[in-house]
Formats: structure tokens, C-alpha cells, sequence
């Protein structure tokens, strides 16, 4: 039996034709992204969408949003305590520098502590 391989070499290069997407600043691949991006909002946008959009925005942006603890737990080491990250609520005058919630581990390692 015959094995293939399927891999690009100099004496048969690749011919992907979407091979120019690599380059991402490329003249082709700008023109191309607003397009593509377009599609889903032509197709599901409209008033309805911008609705629903602004309504979701209001409520996640509300100060009085609960934490989302959703967000992943992260680990961190800070001042040689051993710090997770258990919590973070969106902040109105700053929307990219959340309020972050830290606890040690030694805090979760308790008996009977519940979670």
C-alpha cells in the first residue's frame, strides 16, 4: 500500500488557494473581511437585532450588575501569596479595568467552607 504525504515541499509547493489569507495587511484579505463580516448582519441584523442589543448592553452595563462569576478562575502569585481570581464586576468609567475579587487558596482548603 501506497502512503502519501500530503505535505508542501520545494519540488511540489502547496496549492491552497486561499493562501494569500496569511497575509493578513494584504490588499485582498482587507478588501475581503468587511465583506464576510457583513453577511451575518445583513442576513440577522435589522431593527429587531439593534433592540436586542441595546437592551443587553443596558442591563450588563448597569452598576448594579451582579459579579460575573462566570469568569475563569486565574491563579496568581502575588507577594508570595498564592492569589485566585474569583470574580469580576464591569466598572461604568472604566469598562476594560474590571473590579477583581481576590481570594488565597489556603482560604478554599478550609473545612467546611463552602464554595
Amino acid at each position: 500500500m501506497t502512503v502519501f504525504d500530503f505535505r508542501p515541499t520545494l519540488n511540489a509547493p502547496d496549492d491552497d488557494a486561499y493562501l494569500w489569507l496569511e497575509d493578513a495587511e494584504g490588499e485582498r484579505a482587507l478588501v475581503l473581511a468587511p465583506t464576510q463580516s457583513a453577511r451575518p448582519l445583513g442576513h440577522f441584523g435589522g431593527t429587531q437585532f439593534d433592540r436586542d442589543h441595546d437592551a443587553l448592553k443596558a442591563i450588563l452595563d448597569h452598576p448594579d450588575t451582579v459579579s460575573r462569576d462566570h469568569a475563569p478562575v486565574s491563579t496568581s502569585i502575588i507577594s508570595g501569596k498564592m492569589l485566585e481570581i474569583r470574580a469580576l464586576w464591569p466598572r461604568g468609567d472604566h469598562p476594560c479595568r474590571p473590579l477583581i475579587r481576590l481570594e488565597t487558596t489556603t482560604r478554599e482548603r478550609r473545612p467546611g467552607h463552602a464554595r
